[in-house]
């Protein structure tokens, strides 16, 4: 009866692999520009689905689940990218969430209007002192900090706008 169990589990995680493989990978492609964190991203979350395959068989939507747990570990993984080149970089101040060498920097002017990307690219990009970025702009450095920390808030929120969930 174990074997036949398994053999159903095995088949069914099998043809939902087949089913869903081109549509995960183009998916990760989208959000982790790297080809192979792509690859990694839908590996581990067939990872979970194969250690919750007994939750998954009987789900009303497994592909929906599926892609929820990718959503997921992408989101994991840019993290986790960001966390490391926090700590590598030495900078206390970077944007927690949004790695900018995983991007070209001009992507980032899409997701922002032009004084909060100019904001961004010389404070986090170029490392520029607050007080540079104030004689800059014209303004005094508390402001520059403010700007900055409204720039660094509208482009965490604009990355991760896509996977936020809805209400």
């Amino acid at each position: 009866m174990a074997d036949s169990r398994e053999h159903e589990q095995r088949e069914f995680l099998e043809a939902l692999y087949h089913e869903m493989k081109w549509k995960l990978l183009y998916y990760a492609r989208r959000h982790l520009n790297d080809p192979q964190q792509a690859e990694d991203a839908v590996q581990n979350a067939l990872v979970v689905a194969c250690r919750r395959v007994d939750m998954l068989i009987t789900h009303e939507k497994p592909q929906a689940w599926l892609m929820e747990v990718l959503r997921r570990t992408i989101l994991d993984m840019r993290e986790k990218i960001a966390e490391d080149f926090a700590r590598n970089s030495g900078d206390s101040e970077i944007i927690q969430g949004v790695h900018y060498d995983d991007y070209h920097v001009a992507e980032f002017s899409d997701l922002l209007d032009p004084d909060d990307f100019e904001v961004i690219e010389k404070t986090i990009v170029q490392r520029w002192s607050l007080k540079e970025v104030a004689e800059n702009f014209g303004i005094s450095e508390e402001a520059a900090k403010k700007r900055k920390q409204r720039a660094t808030k509208r482009l965490r929120q604009n990355y991760f706008e896509e996977f936020e969930e809805k209400d």
